[in-house]
């Protein structure tokens, strides 16, 4: 059965043919029209919900004096949506956290990548919906001479990966 008659599921031959054309005409019609409202958000109305499932990162731990890798929590979930600024397309959230992490200047690339920067480098695959969610800072920070930070004192880098659904 056709998606559009699928609404419909009794017999219409008793009906006058002109009032069914009509009432099928009109449902048509307010089914294209909401293809369409809701086509014209999707071009920067996309919004996604991406949970992170493994994250890694370095640490520095003073009883070895020196870096090591470490495992960080996967408890993050982020919200991917449309910027109300104009001078980017997306912004990413923490689901429900009000601060913005990443910003996304441009919108997805012909492959299907969003590449987003800011407290956390943020980038999507539309195509696959994964993510992977960087945490640059710390580690090469470390001028004790210049800035005062230490190892011990310096942020801990970190990435997370995921996926991604679209809401």
């Amino acid at each position: 059965m056709h998606p559009l008659n699928s609404m419909r599921l009794h017999d219409h031959s008793s009906e006058n043919p002109r009032q069914h054309w009509t009432n099928a005409s009109n449902g048509k019609i307010r089914i294209v029209f909401l293809c369409l409202l809701g086509s014209a958000t999707v071009a920067h109305g996309e919004q996604y919900l991406c949970v992170a499932e493994h994250a890694s990162g370095f640490s520095y731990y003073e009883l070895s004096n020196g870096w090591r890798p470490a495992e960080f929590s996967t408890q993050s979930k982020y919200v991917v949506s449309a910027s109300p600024s104009e001078a980017h397309v997306y912004e990413v959230k923490e689901l429900g956290k009000d601060r913005v992490i990443s910003r996304c200047k441009d919108d997805f690339d012909e492959w299907g990548y969003l590449d987003c920067h800011g407290i956390k480098d943020f980038k999507l695959n539309r195509k696959n919906l994964r993510f992977l969610a960087i945490y640059p800072f710390g580690y090469v920070n470390v001028l004790p001479d210049l800035n005062k930070t230490t190892d011990k004192s310096s942020d801990t880098p970190s990435m997370q990966i995921g996926f991604c659904s679209k809401f």
